[in-house]
């Protein structure tokens, strides 16, 4: 399999044997981040150092100051950076994004407009780029900086710049709401079922993003409080479990005091880091038409609200009755 940065390796074997004396100046390149949306953040922090030493060569490429120890305990394979894959392992870089939280981001920018984002000059070395805040729920990324060869005239390296498509390894999560019949009379029981996708998002905001379904029901149901919740991949469900939003469980619920016609029900604000592996969130729950509903009319609607990171969802069903048993 290509390791990251096997290129590079050979470039610092070649630079090495020519032993260019005095050529001391770290070599600096860009990142061009492509394809970004108005009011994503692009954060992007250096993780694996290209140092050069006093004879104009580099060291081995190192993973930077504080992510060692936990590579060595969590993956090994990985104790040297060119070890890693040449695709990055998407598992393993939204992982380290974790470590990077208590460290200072090399560049951050929010966009105020749809385009494109290029850093100012920064060390060679390869750099995780995080997007957050926007529709697109996007993985973590890798580029590099790496230098390719030596100008002897112009006393300068030639690199090879930074490149990130924020079009790529991303996800647009959906909500989707159904509902077992779409007529009804008084005392009939209708079950709802509400599925949401779950994005995949890096460590670093796993405690912080937002993951939330509200569900606004109008007064011609009565909500039976019978909700089911579960985490879903593929054909198989397992049931969540309820606590607060401090013990850590896998999501937790509050349920509001009816008030005026269309009220909302219960509202629900999981655990992401619970919930990140499965693939959807399904929640399941029942109510009766009372005598509040409203013939021939299509103003009986049940809404649902989903919100991840800054993005909210909604769909809605109807709910038609002719008055008729």
């Amino acid at each position: 399999m290509k390791k990251w940065l096997s290129v590079l390796l050979a470039a610092v074997m070649l630079l090495a044997m020519a032993g260019i004396a005095g050529a001391v100046d770290t070599p600096m390149g860009t990142i061009a981040v492509t394809g970004l949306k108005n009011g994503e953040t692009v954060q992007i922090y250096k993780v694996i150092e290209l140092k050069l030493s006093a004879e104009a060569t580099f060291d081995e490429p190192a993973w930077v100051t504080g992510l060692q120890v936990w590579i060595d305990q969590n993956y090994p394979n990985y104790g040297k950076p060119t070890d890693l894959p040449a695709n990055g392992d998407g598992k393993f870089l939204n992982e380290l994004s974790g470590q990077l939280t208590g460290m200072t981001a090399t560049v951050s920018k929010t966009m105020i407009t749809d385009g494109d984002f290029n850093t100012s000059e920064l060390p060679v070395g390869s750099y995780v780029v995080l997007v957050m805040g926007g529709e697109n729920a996007h993985e973590a990324y890798l580029t590099s900086i790496n230098p390719e060869s030596y100008d002897y005239d112009k006393k300068i390296w030639n690199v090879k710049n930074g490149a990130v498509d924020a079009s790529k390894k991303v996800k647009v999560p959906e909500v989707k709401k159904e509902i077992s019949q779409t007529t009804a009379t008084v005392g009939d029981k209708v079950m709802f079922d509400i599925y949401t996708d779950v994005p995949t998002y890096p460590a670093n905001v796993y405690n912080s993003v937002v993951y939330k379904i509200e569900d606004i029901m109008d007064e011609a149901l009565t909500f039976n409080k019978d909700m089911k919740v579960y985490g879903v991949n593929g054909e198989n469900e397992q049931e969540l479990t309820l606590g607060t939003k401090e013990d850590g469980k896998d999501y937790s619920a509050v349920y509001p005091e009816a008030e005026g016609n269309k009220h909302k029900i219960f509202e629900l604000n999981f655990n992401y880091g619970r919930i990140k592996d499965y693939q959807k969130i399904h929640v399941q729950y029942t109510a009766t038409v009372n005598e509040k509903i409203k013939l021939n009319s299509d103003e009986n609607d049940n809404e649902v609200k989903f919100t991840y990171d800054v993005t909210t969802k909604t769909d809605k069903k109807k709910l038609h009755s002719f008055g008729i048993d």
